[in-house]
């Protein structure tokens, strides 16, 4: 195992030179329950792969098990349609050459209705020998979608904030 990033996403085996390059992988919709992975709970309907930095060949995803409906949107999107599966095994054909960096986001989702809802989400890092794959998914809220992590003052806080350095500042002026 190259990498691994508790249980979402991890890299089977080494990299392999085809035309280019190939390296399989494993993606699982693991829930983690008080620092315990249960796989059973949260299954996915479908997932994307999204070129970052790199290419992807024609086709980009190959021997997907169990089979999913893979579709390719040029070269930097992949995606592939389920129905209720825990475990994909699938194999990633890298444009170029093997020492060139590479990364992705894998993102898996949850079908509601018509609706598909991010559930889980991992970014890999190829760094010309090896992976590094982090979870993103802590940074899903329950709609699946990305948390705002940028907190906006309230107006309120601000003029507090004023007001307190203000008197602060006028109190130590009676000192000096």
């Amino acid at each position: 195992m190259v990498g691994v990033a508790q249980a979402d996403l991890v890299a089977v085996g080494p990299a392999v030179l085809s035309n280019s390059w190939t390296q399989d992988f494993t993606v699982s919709d693991a829930w983690n329950f008080f620092g315990t992975d249960v796989t059973w709970f949260d299954n996915f309907d479908a997932m994307t792969i999204d070129m970052t930095q790199g290419s992807l060949e024609v086709p980009g995803i190959t021997n997907v098990s169990p089979s999913m409906s893979t579709t390719s949107n040029g070269p930097d999107l992949v995606t592939a349609f389920g129905n209720n599966v825990q475990n994909v095994n699938f194999t990633l054909n890298f444009m170029g050459s093997i020492t060139a960096p590479v990364s992705f986001d894998l993102k898996v989702y949850d079908k509601s209705g018509r609706k598909y809802n991010e559930s889980g989400w991992a970014t890999a890092i190829w760094s010309s020998s090896s992976w590094s794959i982090v979870d993103n998914s802590a940074f899903l809220n329950q709609n699946g979608n990305p948390v705002d992590l940028n907190p906006v003052p309230v107006p309120g806080a601000v003029l507090l904030g004023i007001l307190g350095l203000s008197a602060a500042g006028m109190k130590l002026r009676k000192f000096a």
